[in-house]
């Protein structure tokens, strides 16, 4: 149900040893709002010696606004985090697409088709210089997929702690 009610501060109803009572179980985000995506597509499709060799070559970006975070909070606050419009992104690509028919007579048709795409993930706005989400590190120009794992040399033997 917080999820419809992100902006809301929610409460809990409880029964302590027969006393009633509530207990909040959302901190309220006023501020908060629905992300936003602008979205660019640009395609070319083509066919030649009578559709036996057709294709479409498509470039496409998308930006998108306000995104939805979990910020952290320090656990003596009493909740892990809130909801927050914080940063941008921005995703870009091409896709390729060609479809031919090698093989054709009355009784037979051979069909092969192929699929290439690529894709750039950029983080353009965030509120802080970085932001380490479990194993993500979410920094401007880096990408939401970058990972923040840390290097390990090995184990010691003598107490077997990591190095």
């Amino acid at each position: 149900m917080s999820t419809y009610y992100a902006y809301q501060s929610l409460y809990t109803f409880y029964n302590n040893l027969g006393e009633g009572g509530t207990v909040a179980s959302r901190l309220p985000t006023p501020d908060l709002k629905w992300e936003t995506n602008l979205n660019l597509n640009v395609g070319l499709e083509f066919a030649i010696l009578k559709n036996r060799i057709k294709g479409n070559v498509e470039y496409f970006q998308r930006q998108s606004k306000d995104l939805l975070f979990d910020m952290p909070l320090a656990p003596s606050v009493g909740f892990s985090g809130y909801q927050a419009n914080i940063g941008e992104l921005k995703n870009t690509g091409f896709e390729f697409s060609l479809f031919t028919t090698p093989v054709k007579t009355d009784d037979f048709e051979w069909n092969v088709d192929v699929n290439l795409s690529t894709l750039k993930n950029e983080i353009t706005k965030l509120p802080k210089g970085s932001i380490v989400s479990g194993t993500k590190l979410l920094q401007v120009g880096g990408s939401i997929y970058d990972f923040f794992i840390p290097e390990w040399m090995g184990v010691d033997p003598s107490n077997g702690n990591p190095l």
